[in-house]
């Protein structure tokens, strides 16, 4: 059993193991042993076919595939905007969405305090700056290469039981 915890703060180094893992998995805190998932929808055995058949996920696919995993991985989630507030036990994470690649591409940023935002690339430790070498203070103003656009906030919390 793996019990996914709040993020306490920015600590790449807990990451170190991990750096074939993504941005989901940094967003959602997730240092479990599903390492194969890589897409919202694959912890809840939601994401078909029928999804990558077309080459992207429409933003209603993309939240009900989220939606369903985080259920699945016993955290509560819910939409939000940037300037919300979290409670004690929450934390923030924005979803960013690009549609100038080969295919569709998503990327996930996490707030680990009040205005401070971090990400993970695949093969890379956690990063607090942009492509631009940027800290990020605001999702909606981080820069991306291949023009990743700012799309949504989600507040998540843990619900009290082990995955």
């Amino acid at each position: 059993m793996y019990l996914i915890t709040k993020p306490d703060g920015f600590k790449p180094m807990l990451w170190e193991g991990f750096i074939a893992r993504n941005c989901y998995h940094y967003a959602l805190n997730y240092r479990g042993p599903r390492s194969d998932v890589y897409f919202p929808g694959e912890f809840s055995f939601c994401l078909t076919n029928r999804h990558f058949s077309k080459g992207f996920l429409t933003f209603d696919e993309f939240h009900d595939l989220l939606f369903a995993d985080c259920f699945t991985l016993g955290i509560k989630i819910r939409d939000a905007d940037v300037m919300d507030a979290v409670n004690p036990g929450e934390w923030k994470i924005a979803f960013f969405e690009s549609k100038s690649h080969k295919n569709w591409d998503f990327h996930f940023l996490r707030e680990d305090m009040h205005g401070q935002w971090s990400h993970k690339f695949t093969g890379m430790l956690p990063s607090k700056v942009d492509d631009n070498c940027h800290p990020i203070t605001d999702p909606r103003y981080a820069y991306f290469e291949h023009s990743y656009q700012f799309i949504s906030c989600f507040i998540l919390s843990i619900q009290k039981r082990r995955v």
